[in-house]
């Protein structure tokens, strides 16, 4: 499977859970959470521009 279908399949899911842990928190969103947002999205595309 090529890098940049991996990191694709990583991101979404990854999103799928922060939508699903924010509507469980009745949709409030906290610096925190944008936070690891930023951090992993930065952890995916530093893979995708390595290759």
């Amino acid at each position: 499977m090529p890098i940049l279908q991996k990191s694709t399949h990583l991101y979404f899911m990854y999103l799928q859970k922060a939508v699903i842990l924010t509507h469980q928190r009745g949709g409030l969103v906290t610096e925190e959470d944008r936070a690891a947002d930023r951090q992993f999205r930065d952890f995916i595309m530093s893979g995708v521009r390595a290759t």
